[in-house]
C-alpha cells in the first residue's frame, strides 16, 4: 500500500514525462538533494502504459555543483558500481545534456544505444521513493554530475 501511494505521488507531480525541466525544486520533488546545486536539467521518462501493472519511472539527469560542493559529494558518493554493462540509452533520452556529460558515453552501432563507458558510481545518496535504484557518474571534466535513477 506504501508504494502505491508513493507512485501516485510520483505520478501526480509529473506534469508531463519526457520534457526537459531545469527547476532544482522540481529536481528535489523527486531526489534526495543534501548539497544544493547550482543548476540542473533532467527528464523523467514512463516505462509502460499502466495497464499491465503500475508504470515505471526513470530520471536522467545532469546536476551542477559548485566546485568545493561537488569535491564534498565525491567525498560521500564513493563506492563504485558495476552498470557499464547497463544495456544503453538511446539518443532521444540523452538528446538534452551538455558536451561534457555527453561524452561519457560511446554510441554502440550493434544495439544503436549509447553505452557507458566510465566509472559508475552507486547512488544510495540520492534515492528517494520510489526512486530506490540507480547510478552516478563525475566526469573528468567540470562540475557537473550524471545522475539515473528507476523505479524498479
Amino acid at each position: 500500500m506504501k508504494h502505491i501511494f508513493y507512485y501516485l505521488i510520483l505520478i501526480l507531480t509529473l506534469s508531463s514525462c519526457n520534457e526537459i525541466n531545469d527547476d532544482v525544486k522540481d529536481l528535489k520533488k523527486h531526489v534526495s538533494l543534501k548539497i544544493e546545486p547550482k543548476s540542473t536539467q533532467f527528464k523523467i521518462e514512463k516505462i509502460g502504459d499502466g495497464r499491465l501493472g503500475p508504470s515505471d519511472y526513470t530520471l536522467i539527469a545532469e546536476i551542477e555543483f559548485e566546485k568545493k560542493d561537488l569535491e564534498q559529494l565525491k567525498k560521500q558518493v564513493k563506492t563504485k558500481s558495476n552498470h557499464s554493462f547497463y544495456a544503453g540509452f538511446k539518443k532521444e533520452s540523452l538528446d538534452f545534456l551538455s558536451p561534457e556529460i555527453f561524452e561519457i558515453f560511446d554510441y554502440d552501432k550493434t544495439s544503436e544505444k549509447y553505452k557507458i563507458n566510465v566509472t559508475t558510481y552507486e547512488a544510495q545518496y540520492f534515492y528517494a521513493n520510489p526512486l530506490i535504484n540507480g547510478f552516478c557518474i563525475f566526469p573528468k571534466k567540470g562540475n557537473r554530475i550524471f545522475l539515473y535513477l528507476f523505479t524498479t
